[in-house]
């Protein structure tokens, strides 16, 4: 590509990692979220740095360990980069500042996977895999690795429900493993890049029932939508994000903390009865087409591009502030209450001139956990200060009302 410049260096020296981006650049973003020896880029490299979230679970919690563990050190201009609203969602559940989180979904090359004619498809599908028999009958496919977590078993399921219906499977299959194929399913193998379009095409509706943990997109339903085929997906974290009004998406028991491979749970008999009304109401599945190819149009590469540039382009401004920013002076001490016993406080110390509203005087009493995180603002930054509290209080409600008011100080005082 024109715009990209290979430069190479050893990840394992910092000094060579370091003379490689300490110049001319506006941000760098790391390729894993368990990068951790990237991690001194931190405090040594003034630009923004993003950590790409690929997927919200799975890793039995190394995912999500590996997200606290970068969180903590971020500082105010850094982020996350992730593909879809439910990783975001699930994470806020954890965490006090979901703003470090920014949506930079994946792509299609919407020229690559375009609509043909169904019929036209369907006949050249059926040469090219010997299998006359496509023609004949309404074709529902899967494009993934034929496996659990991508619902390999519910699609066989749903394919022995319909046995008045082809369905066709292409992608890689787990070796040494037998699996018992019901008459009307073909299972055609990993198939070149090239193939797809055409495959795409020839369904009449594309089944997508993964309920893999790592699921954070759904690429193959929005390459089948691109080509104008109508998508069936279970409504777990990113499938249903990608497809919206664009298809149909099928009631799904979730595990909605769970870390492991298995997202939730979903029924063969409701992917079965979804994929019936779309092949009986032929003027619902084309409007449905239509509607799928015009969110595709949305979901191209070049705008995942310009996303990635306006987060930087954002952060740049977050650090730029992150710069102006003056710490005042902390003080801390004890009000005498009326019954005769002291409380402890603290407070900020001449935060304005006196008599200036809105804090009159030199001194604005604040509590002892807000003056200590305030003083604590010098050296660290507020992911950390989050940590400190969550173990002073102990109450994840309180927590989040003391980080409210310390970035309210932060952004009227400072």
């Amino acid at each position: 590509m024109d715009n990209m410049v290979l430069t190479p260096f050893n990840i394992h020296e910092k000094s060579s990692i370091y003379r490689v981006i300490k110049e001319n650049y506006d941000g760098v973003l790391l390729w894993y979220l368990d990068e951790f020896e990237m991690m001194f880029l931190l405090n040594y490299l003034h630009v923004p740095v993003v950590l790409p979230v690929y997927t919200a679970r799975g890793g039995n919690g190394r995912i999500i360990n590996g997200m606290l563990r970068w969180y903590a050190s971020m500082r105010n201009f850094d982020g996350f980069m992730t593909l879809s609203q439910p990783t975001i969602d699930l994470y806020s559940t954890f965490i006090h500042d979901p703003s470090l989180f920014h949506i930079v979904p994946c792509g299609v090359d919407t020229e690559f996977f375009q609509p043909k004619d169904k019929k036209q498809a369907k006949q050249e599908v059926a040469e090219l895999l010997d299998k006359p028999e496509i023609t004949e009958k309404p074709l529902v496919g899967y494009i993934s690795r034929f496996q659990v977590e991508k619902g390999a078993g519910v699609f066989m399921d749903v394919a022995r429900l319909m046995p008045e219906v082809l369905f066709l499977a292409a992608g890689p299959i787990e070796e040494n493993r037998h699996y018992d194929f019901p008459e009307n399913l073909l299972h055609v193998g990993r198939r070149p890049r090239e193939e797809l379009p055409l495959l795409y095409n020839a369904f009449d509706v594309f089944c997508f029932p993964s309920i893999a943990c790592s699921e954070e997109f759904g690429l193959v339903a929005l390459e089948a939508m691109a080509c104008g085929t109508v998508p069936v997906v279970s409504s777990y974290d990113g499938p249903k994000y990608v497809v919206k009004d664009a298809g149909v998406v099928v009631p799904a028991m979730l595990y909605d903390r769970d870390m492991t491979s298995l997202g939730g749970g979903i029924l063969a008999e409701d992917f079965a009865e979804a994929i019936a009304e779309l092949l009986q109401d032929d003027t619902n599945r084309h409007k449905l087409a239509e509607r799928a190819r015009h969110r595709a149009l949305e979901l191209t590469w070049d705008n995942s591009a310009k996303c990635l540039l306006q987060v930087f382009q954002n952060l740049n401004v977050k650090k730029r502030l992150a710069g102006q920013q003056v710490h005042m002076p902390i003080g801390f001490g004890r009000n005498e209450n009326i019954d005769g016993s002291t409380q402890p406080k603290a407070m900020i110390i001449n935060a304005t001139r006196e008599n200036n509203m809105p804090l009159t005087g030199t001194l604005y009493d604040i509590s002892v956990e807000e003056g200590v995180a305030l003083s604590l603002l010098r050296n660290h930054n507020m992911r950390e200060i989050e940590v400190v509290l969550s173990d002073l209080l102990e109450d994840d409600d309180a927590v989040k009302e003391h980080l409210d008011r310390l970035r309210g100080f932060m952004r009227a005082l400072f």
